[in-house]
C-alpha cells in the first residue's frame, strides 16, 4: 500500500498537477459560456415580459413587445461583446 501512495507522490508532479490545471481550465470555461447564455437569456425575456405588460395596459396588438425583444437583443449582444472583450484582455496579458 505503501508503494502505491510513493507512486502517486511521484506521479503527482508530472502529470496530476497538469491535469487539475485542465480540470480547472474546464470549469472556468463552462462558466463563462453558462454566463454568456444567461446574460443572452434574460435581457431577452425581460423585454418580452415587460413589452408585452405595456401591450396589455395601453391595449395594442404586441408593438411594444416586439420593440422591447428588439431592445432585449441589442442589449444582451452588447454585454456578450463586453465580457468577451474583458475575457479576452484579460487571457492576453
Amino acid at each position: 500500500m505503501y508503494i502505491g501512495m510513493e507512486y502517486y507522490k511521484i506521479n503527482s508532479d508530472c502529470e496530476c498537477d497538469f491535469m487539475a490545471g485542465s480540470k480547472f481550465k474546464m470549469y472556468e470555461n463552462l462558466v463563462f459560456l453558462t454566463q454568456i447564455g444567461i446574460s443572452m437569456v434574460v435581457p431577452i425575456l425581460g423585454g418580452l415580459l415587460i413589452g408585452k405588460f405595456i401591450d396589455e395596459k395601453v391595449g395594442t396588438n404586441s408593438i411594444f413587445m416586439l420593440s422591447f425583444i428588439v431592445l432585449g437583443v441589442v442589449v444582451a449582444f452588447m454585454n456578450v461583446y463586453k465580457m468577451v472583450m474583458r475575457d479576452y484582455r484579460k487571457k492576453d496579458k
